[in-house]
């Protein structure tokens, strides 16, 4: 029998073996302490403090929301601080579309207030009632309300069926008051 050559001994790879666009490892730890150090590192996104002393709003393209039944939808948000009540002002808006324009089509809005709400929730509220203004027909309601924990989406249950189709949507203004 015959000796067994490695034709691929073992080597310690070098700096230079390694494409240039990937990434060493002192610039992958730069990286990291630096987007870890950041205030505010993803800016698209509401960090609590912002959420809780600023007026927003999030928005659902061509929501289907199905009657009488709760729904989440949207981010998750913190909706209270510890020892601290919350009382939020909500605006629903709906904007359903005529075939591919908004312009000048069916819009319902209403407002109500949500709280007090304190840091997190175990258990869930019948939420407050919105009725909204129908632009071409019978007004109609919503109950909102928090979902469970600290960080938890809103819940929605409308009195009947809302299927709006693209380009439409949901927009939910949110105004702390206390």
């Amino acid at each position: 029998m015959g000796e067994l050559i490695n034709l691929n001994p073992p080597k310690t790879l070098t700096d230079a073996d390694i494409p240039a666009l990937i990434a060493r490892d002192t610039e992958t730890a730069a990286a990291i302490a630096a987007h870890a150090a950041a205030a505010d590192p993803h800016p698209a996104y509401l960090t609590q403090a912002k959420f809780l002393t600023s007026d927003f709003f999030f928005q659902v393209s061509a929501p289907n929301l199905i009657g009488n039944q709760w729904q989440e939808l949207g981010p998750l948000l913190v909706l209270g601080e510890s020892n601290n009540p919350i009382v939020w002002l909500i605006t629903l808006y709906f904007q359903y579309p005529d075939g591919n324009s908004l312009i000048g089509h069916w819009q319902y809005c209403g407002a109500g207030i949500l709280g007090c709400i304190f840091w997190k929730a175990l258990s869930r509220s019948d939420g407050c009632t919105i009725v909204l203004e129908a632009h071409t027909e019978f007004a109609y309601t919503i109950k909102v309300r928090g979902g469970l924990g600290q960080a938890r989406k809103l819940e929605f249950n409308p009195d009947r069926n809302i299927n709006i189709a693209a380009p439409g949507f949901m927009r939910v203004y949110m105004k702390r008051l206390m």
